[in-house]
């Protein structure tokens, strides 16, 4: 429920957010939508009291064929 908010920031300029208890990927068309995304959740992060960990937020462009990013310890297949 806590993390109900930044969910509802990020569906209103239509990210896509799937969350699991404190993780979360969000899913943008481009890296301009993502790099908007990011800064989006650092704000209501920084108001809300609690920061991005900084090892584990990125932004992965899924395009490139080498591409990859783990979410709660499964990297993709």
């Amino acid at each position: 429920m806590y993390l109900d908010p930044p969910a509802w920031l990020m569906a209103g300029p239509g990210f896509a957010m799937v969350r699991d208890a404190d993780a979360m990927v969000v899913l943008c068309r481009s890296a301009e939508e993502a790099g908007t995304a990011l800064e989006k959740l650092r704000e209501w992060m920084a108001g809300a009291g609690l920061t991005l960990h900084p090892d584990k937020t990125q932004m992965v462009d899924m395009n490139l064929a080498d591409s990859h990013f783990d979410f709660l310890g499964y990297p993709p297949r």
